[in-house]
């Protein structure tokens, strides 16, 4: 294998003979520089990985205030169901809680990329400033994850036994 018939832009006289392992190593990266990316890919995997890392542990951010919550609370959801509340109104109340934290923390955050989004309009490839199927999408993901971390500590709740949770003060 000889560089120019890798590289046809290198001159016949300063052609090179390359054999052995360091060959496969011309021709890997020679493989390596044809396929080229957009320069923008690697920016925008790291984005992406971000993005889903910062879902992530939003979600169990919210799962476990909401956890803390649930568990500070037992003894007053105990007395609920001990003066009548069923197992649904324990679950309501709970949801509630945990969804109206949700909204609260995507009406500050919209308020926030709203304010944001004229600054870094240049690092978001292929988007606009204002680009209104993320400002859509993106506050319904995150308001689905929180309905599912929400819903997960609201389960146990509802089994809080009233005697065992009245006798534990």
């Amino acid at each position: 294998m000889t560089i120019s018939s890798l590289d046809p832009n290198v001159a016949r006289s300063a052609e090179i003979e390359v054999a052995g392992p360091a060959a496969l190593l011309v021709a890997k990266l020679h493989k390596l520089g044809e396929r080229r990316e957009h320069p923008n890919a690697c920016s925008t995997r790291t984005r992406t990985t971000s993005t889903a890392l910062a879902l992530v542990l939003a979600s169990l951010g919210l799962y476990g205030v909401l956890a803390h919550s649930v568990e500070r609370r037992r003894h007053e959801i105990g007395v609920r169901m001990a003066l009548g509340a069923s197992r649904s109104d324990v679950r309501a109340m709970i949801m509630r809680h945990g969804m109206t934290l949700a909204f609260t923390g995507v009406i500050i955050g919209l308020a926030g990329a709203f304010a944001l989004s004229r600054a870094l309009r240049f690092l978001v490839f292929g988007a606009t400033a204002t680009d209104t199927v993320v400002f859509l999408a993106v506050p319904l993901l995150l308001l689905a994850v929180a309905l599912v971390a929400t819903w997960l500590p609201a389960r146990p709740a509802t089994r809080v036994e009233p005697v065992s949770s009245l006798g534990a003060t």
